[in-house]
């Protein structure tokens, strides 16, 4: 019986962390919502609010005033790191382990490693950015942030926001991206 137990409360944590994504999902876009209604734009819902909680980055989620076009991508934890290739997006997992390098002295020393695994690898399309009309924005906000993100394109190098990936996409998390609309 405990096992019955045990395994109702694991299934209820998964379940309990998507309804949680859903919920912010919600607030967020009723945030952006708002923002576009003070401003006098236009907000236009092109896919299913909480898809891109499930499918990450195959369409685009919305656009404002028809000139900024925006993709959310979730990811697992805000522990990550995010690397963009050319068709995938593959997260990392960091960690920082810290070491205690000499036990006997008085003042021991401590450092610091910071760790990578790959846990996930997800499947990202900029096949609906290709076929927007000139002068279109477009964006890709992150949603939960992570704390690192990297591109190919980029060697390697880490992207904040407002930086641009691929040469023409915007990169946001949610803060940066609700001041931004706010300027349109």
């Amino acid at each position: 019986m405990l096992y019955v137990y045990v395994l109702t409360g694991i299934a209820g944590i998964i379940v309990l962390r998507f309804v949680y994504l859903i919920v912010k999902r919600l607030a967020l876009i009723g945030k952006i919502k708002n923002i576009c209604k003070k401003n006098g734009s236009s907000f236009k819902k092109l896919s299913p609010t909480v898809k891109s909680v499930f499918l990450r980055g195959k369409s685009i989620d919305f656009c404002i005033d028809e000139k900024v076009y925006v993709k959310i991508l979730a990811v697992p934890t805000k522990k990550c790191r995010c690397h963009f290739e050319t068709d995938k997006v593959e997260i990392y997992k960091t960690a920082n382990q810290q070491f205690l390098v000499n036990k006997q002295s008085p003042g021991a020393n401590i450092t610091s490693v910071k760790t990578e695994k790959k846990v996930r690898t997800y499947g990202f399309s900029f096949e609906g950015f290709d076929k927007l009309p000139d002068g279109a924005t477009k964006v890709i906000m992150f949603y939960p942030a992570p704390n690192e993100i990297s591109a190919a394109d980029a060697k390697y190098e880490l992207l904040g926001n407002g930086d641009t990936l691929h040469g023409d996409v915007l990169l946001f998390d949610k803060n940066h991206f609700l001041s931004f609309i706010e300027n349109i």
